[in-house]
């Protein structure tokens, strides 16, 4: 829970606000941060009241993609985020204000992991090609690496989760495990507020 706080903290103490990724990840700090408060001093039922759960997950998915998208250079790259993210929160509203249940929500889910997955590829990719011998000074990789690491094993807990590979009580077993892997992923993002200044054209 910290470690949210803590990286918000220190994009002030930086003083890197001129660089729109880190801003925008100082945001997503914020929301981590606050999503993990919200559970802490709220009990709520995901079975009756899943909007809540789903809303944090959606607000970290659009800010990631904003995200990817301040970095990647290539016009073409950006304009597909942005029909990606508009496509995204249509169907995410549509969804919400048609189905008189809640079935669609882990299909959401899903879709919202492996499209940050894709992003988080294309990204590491396009970054090794043009800063491939300086990359682990870029904040970059590591909002990427992590971003990547995080959503991908995500996907991997919900497909054992599917194939009944987890213990009998697998609800929470894969809470802990995505608690944990959560943890590694704002390491990541710590590291990427602690790199050195970042050289003026920090984009890929």
């Amino acid at each position: 829970m910290l470690l949210s706080l803590i990286t918000a903290i220190l994009f002030f103490s930086r003083k890197q606000s001129k660089k729109e990724a880190l801003t925008l990840l100082m945001i997503l700090s914020l929301l981590l941060f606050a999503k993990q408060i919200f559970f802490l001093l709220y009990t709520i039922d995901k079975n009756t009241q899943p909007f809540y759960p789903s809303f944090f997950d959606a607000s970290e998915f659009i800010l990631l993609s904003f995200i990817f998208r301040s970095c990647l250079h290539q016009t073409f790259f950006k304009q597909w985020i942005n029909y990606l993210i508009v496509a995204f929160s249509s169907v995410a509203v549509t969804l919400y204000s048609t189905q008189p249940n809640d079935d669609f929500i882990p299909a959401l889910l899903i879709a919202e992991a492996m499209i940050l997955v894709f992003l988080s590829i294309i990204t590491l990719l396009i970054l090794i090609r043009n800063q491939y011998i300086f990359i682990f000074n870029s904040f970059v990789f590591w909002i990427a690496g992590g971003t990547l690491f995080y959503y991908s094993m995500l996907l991997a807990a919900e497909w054992m989760s599917w194939q009944g590979l987890l213990i009998e009580n697998g609800t929470t077993e894969k809470k802990l495990l995505l608690s944990t892997f959560g943890i590694v992923q704002l390491v990541f993002y710590l590291i990427a507020l602690l790199m050195k200044k970042a050289k003026k054209q920090e984009e890929c």
